[in-house]
């Protein structure tokens, strides 16, 4: 009768760390996908001045509903493997905007620490402060963007001097809360495939750029995330995962050392 018992707590304990950690898992699981802003991009130049960049979108499921998400800005000006258009090594990364999918019916907004302070577009989509449209005028027409974000400076989210913008090789984060009944990868899918329809869903804007025009606006037409060949899905693990991986590991060592008593 002990070592009945005794077993089936120990497959007990071990059914509930199982049953933790994977809930831990599915809490934490994180998507990905980067948009890059360089010579694939149609630039409101001809030819555009070399300026680039890259955005990462980081998906985290937030507990009680939403979706977080972080975007990594980095100015990639003179960092790329060779240079293009006018040969720019130099650039301030002062703006940018995007559309979001139809899921979400509203986000708020939080600069952190970054120089992005300023936010443009669609007024109806936040309770925030919005400062007007994210328009970009150049490359056909004009691109209106669902959300802008810019650093300080006087004009729009399209013109005007913005200063303090990411010099060559820096980077800085925001983020946003995004309303949503769908979960983070989900959320993740629906922006890729808007990022790779055929229609300009995102735009990098460059001030003081040594080369060319001085300035320039780059529409994106590519997601990469290591591999040009698929979507932009990645799986990220998040501390979590390994909460729950070591759970389980720790559930399965002390049943095999009941068993073995």
């Amino acid at each position: 009768m002990t070592t009945f018992t005794s077993g089936l707590l120990g497959s007990g304990l071990l059914a509930t760390s199982i049953a933790l950690a994977s809930s831990l898992v599915a809490a934490n699981a994180a998507q990905a996908l980067t948009l890059n802003f360089d010579s694939t991009s149609t630039s409101t130049n001809d030819p555009a001045t070399g300026a680039s960049a890259q955005v990462d979108f980081d998906f985290v499921d937030v507990a009680g509903g939403g979706v977080q998400l972080d975007l990594t800005l980095l100015n990639t000006t003179g960092q790329l493997d060779s240079l293009f258009g006018s040969g720019a090594t130099d650039s301030d990364f002062v703006a940018f905007g995007f559309d979001v999918s139809d899921s979400i019916s509203s986000y708020t907004y939080d600069p952190l620490s970054s120089p992005f302070t300023r936010l443009f577009g669609d007024a109806s989509l936040t309770s925030d402060s919005v400062e007007g449209s994210a328009v970009i005028s150049g490359a056909g027409g004009q691109n209106v963007f669902d959300i802008g974000i810019r650093v300080a400076g006087s004009g729009t989210f399209g013109g005007g001097n913005p200063n303090g913008g990411l010099n060559p090789g820096k980077s800085a984060q925001v983020r946003f809360i995004l309303d949503t009944t769908d979960n983070a990868q989900a959320v993740e899918q629906a922006f890729a495939n808007l990022f790779n329809g055929e229609e300009f869903r995102a735009v990098a804007r460059f001030q003081n750029v040594n080369a060319g025009e001085g300035s320039d606006k780059l529409l994106v037409n590519r997601i990469s995330n290591g591999d040009p060949d698929d979507n932009g899905d990645v799986s990220v693990p998040e501390p979590g995962t390994l909460a729950g991986i070591a759970l389980i590991g720790g559930s399965l060592a002390a049943a095999r050392r009941r068993k073995s008593c």
